[in-house]
């Protein structure tokens, strides 16, 4: 009975090794093809920018002048009505606390000012 068994699994094996050798090379290859995309080279908002800077410390700065945390809102709006195309671009330092950016993306939303986190270029 041993036998039996091991001439069935030497059987076997014998099969799939001439599968493997019969049918792979016939296999299709697929080919990968290369996705093409379209990257803007300049940029897609039109319109004001302003850049709204939290720094270290926890102090606004609109553009380089400081503002105060209380005034934000009102900078914001008289600028927006300026410019009724306002895009306002957040950028924070490292250790900045989440809820001073969640707070002016509010701001921002609430009166329809776009609103974008700025990266630092590498």
């Amino acid at each position: 009975m041993k036998k039996s068994i091991f001439i069935s699994i030497a059987a076997a094996i014998g099969i799939i090794m001439l599968v493997g050798i019969v049918v792979r090379p016939n296999l299709s290859v697929v080919e990968s093809t290369d996705l093409k995309i379209s990257v803007p080279t300049e940029p897609t908002t039109k319109g004001e920018k302003i850049d709204l800077i939290i720094d270290k410390d926890g102090h606004f700065y609109i553009d380089g002048t400081e503002v105060a945390e209380d005034k934000l809102e009102e900078k914001l709006i008289a600028t927006y009505k300026e410019d009724g195309n306002l895009t306002v671009i957040v950028r924070a330092a490292d250790n900045t606390e989440i809820n001073k950016v969640i707070n002016i993306m509010d701001i921002c939303n609430k009166n329809n000012i776009k609103v974008v986190l700025g990266v630092s270029p590498e």
